[in-house]
């Protein structure tokens, strides 16, 4: 291996590339002849404009359109992006290969957003793109170019009785009425429907001639979502979902772009909708899993719509029933928060009680003390009783007797589990059958169970209440009782059945395991979790009572009896700036070889110096040692681990710094991606603002 230190100063020989060439006008028949192209390739060094030549047959393609041309050895697809008269490059220029279709697809705006999101993210605008614009379809293409323009209806004012409870919740409605851009987090009150409120939001905003853009988590609730507006409003409204089929989806995007769809409700790929005159960016429970995009440029859809709406300056609200530190961190900056007038309202919430210290009967840990009866019993009185556990199944996770380490699979090492009372163990990875287990630690050969899951769970509280209907919410059976007596429903977090009347009660069991995480963001997914429960069951003026069982903090429990998740938020966000933690500081995940990262940091460290930053006097050696280290005051150097079983790209390390200086300091990794790249020293996966 070579010497650390004999790696090449690639500041140095960047700056004979920062001459500027002459530019040159090219003579042609045709008007603005050289079109510029944002190419769709995955190469970060890749992200520039190139020109091409606009030849005479192809003399009206306009900005925006899809085209093909030839990228070195290959022809790749691309957008044009502008036309002009002259180039800098001076060598003969090559011709666009084809016009793939005539129609501008490439929206001012979303470009402008996609160069945005490729500066903060460290990626490139192709990489934006490939997510904004859908490919094309000729059938659907030919279909909207064929179809009626519809005219459009009056709408009236909006009632804003539903937000009266709310301090500033008037006034939000009344500013997006008169066509103003306000950008506020909304805690819900949970009496109060997130459905409902949004519409008010949606109305006042096509009152005022704009259009609306709606993001919800998953498929299921932008179906419901567009149902009820269409119902409420008479409006159309574009479902924009992964489920649509390619000639549907390009045809609702052409739709959208052409501004005869004003309403827009999808998933987080419904963020990048080419809308026109654009009013109001609405989001539904922004911490929700689904909203993190797995693909670059790997931007959280919350981020994505605050972007968004400073490119085009429009409005930005986010309802929510769970606490959100990364919008309380807003609201200290550009956003107002609107919060219930009342915090402690007994008709909003249910009475919540713990079991915690009620849980020691006869056996060490009772899984259901005598208050979990005691709640059902009462609440079956009443109505339904909801029963959440974390996981479904059987017996997901067992363990030895002997030694209590988890059982794992002899052969692949998954976890070992129960599906059924009288099956032997299987593991969840393989679908191996163990039938005799034999413990790696201590040689046992028992199994106890560790996490219960809903079917044993029925099975359990069916012996204490047998004459009551039990049923058990999966994934294909979402739909509450269907006899005329009052059941029990049992359900995972995530598998809650939508009702409209709600739960007399609810027992959450296992709360504990909630928390079992070394997440970040473990308490918010768990008061998050908590929240989405206790809406689902009466208020306390009613009756309705919700039992958390569980190793639960005593400080998490208040947040949910007085119903301030701002407040808490407020509080881990102080927590977090002294430990120099997100939202504050900002998180980037670099994952690859060991000797990838040393590449980086070479390159990273070069141009630090060329920048003339003041710098920590560490070489890539100490910065490439466990632990946190400097490159610069302020900017730490985490890692790196070593993560998996393989030794190529299984190492990651963390860069961190201020938020006060994400704008220079990404751009300094940007271009350190952007020379690796180029010189091809290995291969690296960066993500920003990770999850830690």
């Amino acid at each position: 291996m070579k010497d650390l230190f004999s790696l090449p100063e690639y500041a140095q020989q960047d700056q004979l590339l920062d001459i500027a060439p002459v530019r040159a006008t090219i003579t042609s028949n045709v008007a603005n002849p050289i079109a510029r192209v944002i190419v769709d390739v995955p190469h970060a060094h890749m992200g520039s404009l190139f020109d091409y030549e606009v030849p005479e047959k192809f003399a009206d393609v306009p900005v925006g359109a899809r085209v093909m041309v030839d990228l070195g050895s290959q022809r790749v697809q691309g957008f044009i992006a502008e036309r002009v008269k002259s180039t800098q490059f001076h060598a003969t220029l090559r011709p666009i290969a084809r016009v793939v279709s005539a129609l501008p697809v490439l929206d001012e705006h979303i470009y402008r957003l996609a160069h945005v999101i490729a500066r903060r993210q460290s990626s490139t605008v192709a990489s934006s793109l490939r997510l904004a614009i859908p490919q094309r379809h000729a059938r659907a293409e030919e279909e909207f170019l064929d179809s009626v323009v519809a005219g459009s209806s009056q709408i009236a004012p909006v009632d804003v009785s539903n937000w009266e409870p709310y301090s500033g919740g008037t006034q939000l409605v009344e500013q997006l009425g008169s066509g103003n851009n306000p950008r506020s987090l909304v805690q819900v009150r949970s009496v109060d429907s997130v459905l409902s409120l949004a519409i008010d939001l949606i109305h006042a905003t096509i009152h005022s001639g704009r259009s609306v853009i709606l993001c919800v988590p998953t498929a299921r609730q932008a179906q419901q979502f567009s149902a009820a507006i269409t119902k409420r409003l008479g409006l159309h409204v574009a479902t924009m979902i992964s489920e649509n089929a390619p000639d549907v989806r390009y045809k609702q995007f052409l739709e959208v772009k052409s501004g005869r769809t004003k309403i827009i409700v999808g998933t987080r790929n419904a963020a990048w909708a080419p809308a026109q005159k654009l009013g109001l960016l609405l989001l539904i429970d922004d911490h929700h899993k689904a909203f993190i995009e797995p693909h670059n440029p790997y931007i959280h859809t919350r981020d994505l719509l605050l972007e968004r709406s400073n490119v085009q300056d429009c409005g930005f609200v986010c309802l929510n029933y769970g606490p959100s530190v990364e919008l309380a961190y807003q609201t200290q900056n550009t956003m107002s928060a609107v919060l219930p007038a009342h915090r402690r309202d007994r008709h909003g919430v249910p009475q919540v009680l713990t079991a915690a210290s009620l849980a020691y009967e006869g056996e060490t840990w009772s899984r259901m003390p005598s208050a979990v009866f005691t709640v059902i019993r009462s609440g079956l009185e009443r109505g339904d009783v909801l029963v959440v556990v974390p996981r479904t199944g059987y017996i997901p996770v067992v363990a030895c007797a002997r030694c209590r380490e988890i059982a794992t699979c002899p052969l692949c090492d998954g976890r070992i589990g129960l599906l059924g009372p009288d099956k032997d163990p299987q593991c969840s990875r393989c679908g191996s059958v163990i039938h005799d287990f034999t413990c790696r630690h201590c040689h046992g050969h028992k199994l106890k169970p560790v996490r219960i899951g809903s079917h044993r769970t029925a099975q359990e509280i069916g012996r204490a209440f047998r004459d009551v209907p039990i049923h058990i919410v999966g994934t294909r059976n979402e739909l509450a009782p269907s006899s005329q007596d009052n059941g029990i429903v049992i359900a995972t977090p995530g598998q809650i059945p939508h009702r409209a009347k709600r739960f007399a009660a609810a027992v959450i069991l296992d709360a504990g395991y909630l928390l079992r995480s070394e997440n970040l963001d473990t308490d918010v997914f768990f008061l998050r979790s908590l929240a989405h429960i206790c809406v689902t069951v009466s208020a306390q003026s009613q009756g309705g009572q919700v039992l958390v069982v569980g190793d639960i903090p005593a400080s998490l429990t208040l947040v949910l009896k007085h119903w301030d998740m701002y407040g808490w938020s407020c509080k881990a966000l102080a927590e977090r700036q002294e430990l120099g933690l997100p939202p504050h500081y900002v998180w980037r995940k670099i994952s690859g070889s060991m000797n990838s990262l040393r590449h980086y940091l070479a390159v990273l460290q070069s141009l630090v110096r060329q920048a003339n930053l003041k710098t920590v006097n560490n070489s890539t050696v100490s910065l490439l040692s466990a632990g946190v280290s400097e490159l610069i005051p302020g900017m730490r150097v985490i890692g790196p681990l070593h993560h998996g079983e393989h030794n190529d790209q299984d190492h990651h390390m963390f860069l961190s710094f201020p938020q006060s200086q994400r704008t220079e300091i990404t751009d300094l990794i940007s271009r350190a991606q952007h020379i690796f790249s180029v010189q091809r020293m290995g291969k690296l996966t960066i993500t920003m603002d990770t999850t830690i």
